[in-house]
């Protein structure tokens, strides 16, 4: 069981960390056009839908996680614990 709790943790870290950059670097791209005083354009657009995908796919995986659909079903699972 160790195992399945060291696992969550480190799948709950990483997507923590990356939901953060993800966000930092929609914030900063937003800032420096704000900036630069450039108008935003299609693709400054489309950044935030993405971005919105993103924080559902985490919000997915913390679901996941707590309700412990498909630890058990990874790649080595089977062979290290027989």
């Amino acid at each position: 069981m160790t195992v399945g709790l060291s696992l969550t943790v480190n799948i709950v870290i990483i997507s923590i960390v990356f939901s953060l950059v993800a966000i930092t670097a929609v914030v900063l791209r937003f800032y420096c056009r704000r900036l630069k005083r450039v108008q935003l354009g299609l693709d400054d657009y489309c950044i935030l839908p993405a971005l919105a995908s993103s924080r559902c796919l985490f919000r997915n995986e913390l679901t996941k996680l707590n309700y412990n659909i498909g630890l058990r079903s990874g790649y080595g699972y089977y062979e290290y614990h027989q």
